[in-house]
């Protein structure tokens, strides 16, 4: 594919692919996409040093068949990961500002401040993702969903970072990866909710936090619950994100399905069923395809002890003794097949049963259970508004 010269900018709006690609990839059994990727890690593993003049015509190319901003940067991080350092850092600052050019507003880039680092808990390690660890704001931390890890928050965690707290300081905004999900893969096995919760208890002492607002969807909505639970003090908010308060038969079902199977695989396709649109499966968006490669990675183990510590969820009983005295945000997908309305109203009416009159209840329609990926956009607004309601509440 020939480059377009260096002095001539290339707009993603009016960006079509080159005829030199399209006949170069035409025999191919893999689509654009994965072709467009192939092309840059190839580009940049081969000739670093002159690479980079004709690199937006390539990045541009991904983008247009679907590639989104992390896909690009981890095959550049991939690419670039036998070169000498100073080398890998040019590459990588390139590509950043290359991508910042060509996606304009859409370009999700953190704040300089941001790091990923390990955390040791208990009896394991996983990484934690933290946009801003010298902000003084209250943390707000994210917990992702049952078989995805810390990536599933990336479009949220973006827009989240880049948003000002009340005090005028950035927020300061926090995902890490549940045992047996991500980095924590290889942990010993998730047993309880508890478990989990203690888990966060320890990743927040860690990083000598008193208190956060901990939100979670779905599975991870049921750690937060357990969170707030069971550690009060160090909850000044709680974000319950397309959960449920009580468990449903189905959860031990899809564990020992899984294990008579032998396999996670076979129950791939009803899984994406439950969590996106039908659009977005058909379309293949980043999110679809995101989820379906870490379901298919997941240990057999990890998928059955994680949906068993769901189904130990049982929270509507002490939320209604008022146990849980935080602001709490209840956010809701209409169109969510696995914890839609019915069993998220629930929460809403046990909280407010228990007297807490800080509930915030929101549906969003169309919203479906993978809320983060597929409407991070609308989640991540709700998520504002209600911190700044909490920041003005002086919880």
């Amino acid at each position: 594919m020939a480059p377009k010269s260096a002095k001539e900018k290339i707009v993603l709006a009016d960006f079509k692919p080159s005829p030199t690609f399209l006949e170069t990839v035409s025999t191919s059994s893999l689509n654009y996409r994965e072709c467009a990727l192939q092309e840059i890690m190839a580009l940049i593993a081969h000739d670093p040093d002159n690479s980079l003049n004709s690199l937006d015509e390539y990045l541009a190319t991904a983008l247009y068949y679907g590639a989104t901003e992390s896909e690009i940067q981890n095959v550049v991080y991939q690419s670039s990961f036998h070169m000498g350092s100073s080398k890998a850092i040019t590459t990588r600052t390139r590509v950043t500002a290359s991508l910042q050019s060509l996606m304009g507003p859409l370009h999700h880039a953190l704040d300089s401040t941001y790091v990923e680092k390990e955390v040791s808990v208990d009896d394991h390690t996983t990484v934690v993702k933290d946009s801003n660890p010298s902000s003084q704001s209250i943390p707000l931390v994210l917990i992702h969903a049952l078989a995805l890890d810390r990536r599933m928050w990336d479009a949220v965690f973006a827009r989240l970072a880049a948003a000002t707290a009340t005090a005028g300081s950035s927020i300061r905004v926090i995902a890490y990866d549940m045992r047996g999900h991500g980095y924590a893969a290889h942990a010993p096995p998730a047993r309880s909710l508890t478990q989990l919760a203690s888990d966060l208890h320890c990743i927040l002492d860690a990083l000598k936090i008193a208190r956060a607002d901990v939100f979670g969807q779905s599975y991870g909505g049921a750690v937060a619950q357990s969170f707030a639970l069971t550690y009060p003090g160090q909850t000044r908010s709680l974000g319950l994100i397309t959960t449920a308060g009580e468990a449903q038969p189905s959860w031990v079902t899809r564990a020992t399905r899984a294990e008579e199977g032998q396999a996670v695989a076979p129950l791939l396709p009803e899984t994406l069923i439950r969590w996106f649109t039908p659009e977005a499966i058909a379309r293949n968006q980043w999110g679809v395809r995101y989820a379906r490669s870490c379901v298919e990675r997941m240990a057999l183990g990890d998928w059955a002890d994680a949906w068993r510590c769901m189904a130990q969820l049982d929270s509507l009983q002490r939320l209604r003794k008022g146990e849980v005295k935080c602001p709490v945000l209840l956010v809701c997908g209409v169109q969510d097949a696995s914890t839609g309305p019915k069993w998220m109203r629930r929460l809403r009416e046990a909280c407010e049963a228990g007297g807490n009159t800080e509930v915030v209840y929101k549906e969003i329609d169309p919203g479906v259970h993978m809320m983060a990926l597929e409407q991070g956009e609308a989640l991540t607004e709700e998520i504002l508004g209600f911190r700044q309601r909490v920041d003005q509440l002086g919880a």
